[in-house]
């Protein structure tokens, strides 16, 4: 999945759970990009949007877009890149 689409099922899953006045895409992208070592940041991503899930099973699709998001988009802390990418470049 590209960083577009993961952008763009972020902000549509934002406007699903009428968090517009919690949290914005930029917010969740500079969460992510500021993260520091641990993952409070990831919890504290994860919980906003499963607090709001109607049932299981959109808790778990919620945490799955988190997680793709986290996995996707670039962190300050790997020199700009997504821990996929990461990844990849040790994988090569």
């Amino acid at each position: 999945m590209t960083n577009k689409q993961i952008e763009q099922q972020i902000e549509e899953l934002i406007k699903e759970l009428q968090l517009e006045s919690e949290i914005s895409l930029k917010k969740v992208k500079d969460i992510i990009w500021n993260e520091e070592e641990g993952n409070k940041e990831f919890q504290y991503l994860i919980s906003i949007f499963v607090e709001k899930a109607p049932n299981l099973e959109k808790a778990n699709e919620f945490a799955q877009i988190v997680s793709e998001a986290w996995n996707t988009l670039p962190h300050k802390s790997l020199g700009g890149l997504s821990p996929v990418e990461v990844l990849r470049k040790n994988k090569n």
